[in-house]
């Protein structure tokens, strides 16, 4: 079985460096035809010019959006880049508490558990209403109206404010130790008696605690982690269940632009691999660090793909 996961693991980053090639390759000759269009453009705008035919101000306009465009594409691949190096500095300069100063704090599982979710229906939310709001405001000043606008404009800000507090109530006292057991017997297979499990859980994290962040919890005889950076989908793993544990940093297929994430890759004694994603650089190099800190095997691999 563990052979036939390591198999497995090999093939899917495979078929995923081959699928964002592709979308590289897509993405930079998309590129360099709408950029191609642009300076033709310029170009036979500028003769015109010179020519003494005004293009009334459309050849400035075009050098600007062409150096616009330029600047966004420059921006866009140099900054994550920087701020994944940062990360990666900043990890190595820390130095983490000590073991007793992480038990003083009294974890508990679902205390560790509601730390670690990155909000993203709030997110969502106050995002859609806040943009209807706002669209509302500006048509507003700018294209004025009668009093059924304002009408408008309190409704959608009191739904957004009404919502954004039931939702935040409704996450803050979620029972996210059911989202464990569901994610852990997709990984682990069946748990036999799911409130021991959750007690022994909750034990460990108690009295045991050896590592907390809002991606990565580690204790004595558990590793917790999320395996979806959309969806918090958390996966409590027995450290005596793993096999091996590499570390990479992996890039999403869908959207390379972005800064990569740290992912221990689990493979499991029942041959089933377990991506734990633990942060952007940052927390990832410290996560990396507790792991040696604490005797745990773990390689080291070329940065890999996710879907």
């Amino acid at each position: 079985m563990y052979q036939d996961a390591k198999e497995k693991e090999q093939k899917e980053q495979k078929e995923l460096k081959q699928m964002a090639s592709f979308q590289n390759i897509i993405g930079k000759l998309s590129l360099v035809i709408v950029l191609g269009f642009m300076l033709c453009a310029i170009v036979m705008l500028g003769i015109k010019e010179l020519k003494g035919n005004s293009t009334n101000g459309a050849f400035g306009w075009g050098i600007i959006f062409l150096l616009i465009i330029v600047a966004c594409v420059v921006i866009l691949n140099k900054i994550p880049v920087m701020i994944h190096e940062n990360g990666i500095k900043k990890g190595l300069e820390w130095q983490p508490l000590s073991m007793e100063e992480v038990r003083a704090q009294g974890w508990t599982l679902e205390k560790v558990l509601h730390k670690m979710p990155s909000n993203n229906a709030l997110i969502v939310w106050d995002t859609l209403w806040g943009f209807f709001t706002v669209m509302f405001v500006f048509a507003k000043i700018f294209l004025g109206g009668n009093v059924f606008v304002y009408v408008i404009i309190g409704d959608l800000a009191a739904i957004l404010i009404v919502g954004h507090l039931i939702i935040k109530n409704v996450c803050k006292n979620a029972k996210y130790s059911k989202k464990v057991i569901k994610h852990t017997k997709s990984a682990c297979g069946k748990i036999t008696n799911e409130q021991e499990f959750v007690k022994q859980l909750d034990d460990d994290v108690k009295n045991r605690i050896l590592y907390q962040s809002k991606y990565f919890v580690l204790t004595e005889n558990w590793m917790i982690g999320g395996i979806s950076d959309i969806y918090f989908n958390p996966v409590a793993i027995p450290r005596a269940f793993v096999k091996e544990i590499s570390f990479s940093f992996t890039t999403s297929v869908s959207n390379n632009n972005r800064a990569p994430i740290g992912t221990l890759i689990c493979i499991l004694l029942n041959g089933k691999v377990v991506k734990l994603l633990i942060g952007d650089s940052k927390y990832a190099s410290k996560t990396f660090k507790i792991l040696q800190m604490n005797n745990i095997a773990v390689s080291v691999s070329e940065e890999e793909y996710r879907y």
